[in-house]
């Protein structure tokens, strides 16, 4: 009897670590759903605070209907906007993605269907290793410094510095070819 009640806990376990990826890229989907549609309210009623409530309203009511399922009700509301490029972008986007809105079944599945999960790592991946205390980054150095720790969260670390050697030797050979002025030194020929 245990030995079947283990077999089925492992079983549950190795399903939770294989839809690991797809949870993740659900929650994803989520905010950039949010985001999607925000981006549509903004454009068709503007930023002014006389709307801000309209607006809010709107997207609540949009992402509801998405998170039933019905993300086709929200593409033909869309529609009637078809002036509007911001409008006819999130079509684009929910029709390439529809397979990772379908929302009830990842609730039946038990998968968070928030997108905090999300904004809080990027929150404390940004917060945390970019702005720690004392650090001062300027917009070229936290770019620098964030593809660094990808290449090494990735396990890509070699490949980053074979570019770096390929960019230095091509510098090298840039300032050999530039004619010295200098007259005690003989130029290379």
């Amino acid at each position: 009897h245990r030995y079947r009640q283990q077999r089925k806990k492992v079983a549950r376990l190795h399903e939770k670590v294989a839809h690991a990826r797809q949870d993740y890229l659900h929650k994803l989907s989520t905010k950039l759903v949010r985001d999607r549609l925000t981006q549509v309210a903004t454009a068709r009623w503007g930023t002014t605070s006389a709307r801000a409530k309209h607006r809010q309203t709107w997207v609540q009511a949009q992402f509801a209907t998405m998170k039933k399922g019905r993300w086709q009700q929200v593409v033909k509301k869309l529609q009637r906007w078809s002036d509007c490029a911001v409008a006819q972008d999130c079509i684009r986007y929910f029709v390439n993605q529809q397979d990772r809105m379908n929302y009830p079944y990842y609730r039946r599945r038990g998968w968070c269907c928030s997108s905090a999960v999300i904004e809080s790592a990027c929150k404390q991946i940004r917060g945390g290793r970019i702005k720690g205390s004392g650090r001062r980054w300027n917009v070229a150095g936290a770019n620098a410094m964030i593809t660094l720790r990808c290449a090494f969260a990735n396990g890509e670390e070699n490949v980053l510095y074979e570019k770096r050697r390929q960019d230095n030797i091509l510098k090298l050979k840039q300032l050999m070819k530039v004619p010295r002025k200098d007259p005690a030194l003989p130029l290379a020929a």
